[in-house]
């Protein structure tokens, strides 16, 4: 089987969405048209080429896929003609990524033909709350008079972007955070990550498969720990070592790390609020440091780890108002050596 080729069986932490699609496959009768929503990173894209996969695949086994026949061959390779993509683009440096009336009005054009293999053809229009009005609007029509040949799925991160009008005429198929469980199963199962990496990985990819790549999230694991760090010694450290770690972050490459290390620290306090005050672990989601946290935690009252969540929250907002950096993480420590 080509490695292109993601079957529904293998879309991960989404048994509700697969089950709602593999109901929907031969010999029963699809929709017309289907809203995936869900937060990016989520597999909304890989579930609709999977679904498109074996709506179209002659050999289906059972409720997926073969994944060898000429048609699964075909959509691993991008050549199936009757599965249609529409992706927002950027046609200048000026101009946001979006999806265009004209973009729409092709697509609605190819979708007037008579498919030319299937029974069906399938449009998927990806990121579709980047439509803008004139383009939203302009797909209305297919929505609203739905030829009984085409299937349309539309992806959304945001989904309140859209009109209503579009949301109505859509069956809504919701995409959620896999479960820690599913995921670092996945993480040491299939990219052979060991399982305490694959639990941090896990956490700090918020149960988005698609945001767990642990090259990308080296940056936020290790920010991460300098929040927790900062939080365990910040009433004890020398100053001139947050000092410096400010100094750092006020050069312009790095102000944006700022950014996000005041809300790693905003959701370790929370945490920690949480523990202290119910005294359980239940709801804690950075559960692969959880005892760190517990450590962390018990240099402060219970009080005093709330004042300085509000006082983190203060700082952020500051930073929207362009506080530069140096003054921002110096006035943090100022707060935290108050409690």
């Amino acid at each position: 089987m080509s490695e292109k080729i993601l079957r529904l069986s293998q879309i991960v932490g989404q048994a509700t969405a697969v089950k709602i699609l593999q109901a929907a496959l031969p010999p029963s009768l699809p929709g017309s048209g289907y809203l995936f929503a869900g937060p990016a990173g989520l597999g909304k894209m890989s579930s609709a080429m999977a679904w498109a996969q074996a709506m179209f695949c002659v050999s289906r086994q059972g409720h997926d896929a073969c994944g060898h026949c000429g048609p699964c061959l075909k959509i691993a390779n991008g050549s199936h003609p009757d599965l249609l993509i529409l992706a927002p683009t950027v046609k200048s440096k000026k101009v946001k990524q979006d999806i265009d009336i004209d973009s729409v009005r092709g697509l609605i054009e190819r979708l007037a033909y008579k498919p030319y293999e299937a029974e069906r053809k399938i449009a998927i229009i990806e990121d579709a709350d980047k439509m803008n009005l004139h383009a939203a609007n302009a797909f209305l029509k297919t929505l609203e008079e739905p030829s009984g040949d085409t299937i349309a799925i539309l992806t959304a991160s945001n989904p309140s972007r859209l009109p209503a009008t579009i949301l109505s005429r859509c069956r809504i198929v919701r995409f959620t955070p896999a479960p820690l469980g599913e995921m670092v199963d996945y993480l040491t199962r299939k990219l052979g990550i060991d399982e305490k990496r694959a639990r941090t990985i896990a956490v700090m990819s918020k149960g988005a498969v698609g945001a767990s790549d642990p090259e990308r999230l080296k940056e936020d694991i290790e920010l991460r720990a300098m929040a927790l760090e900062f939080i365990a010694d910040a009433k004890r450290a020398p100053t001139a070592k947050y000092f410096k770690q400010a100094r750092a972050m006020d050069k312009e490459k790095n102000r944006e790390t700022v950014d996000k290390f005041l809300s790693m620290i905003l959701s370790l306090l929370r945490e920690m609020a949480v523990m202290k005050f119910t005294g359980k672990y239940d709801n804690v989601v950075n559960v692969d440091i959880i005892e760190g946290l517990d450590k962390a935690g018990r240099g402060y009252s219970g009080r005093g780890i709330l004042g300085l969540a509000s006082a983190v929250e203060e700082l952020m907002a500051a930073r929207s108002l362009h506080v530069n950096p140096f003054l921002t993480v110096s006035l943090l420590l100022l707060e935290f050596r108050k409690d």
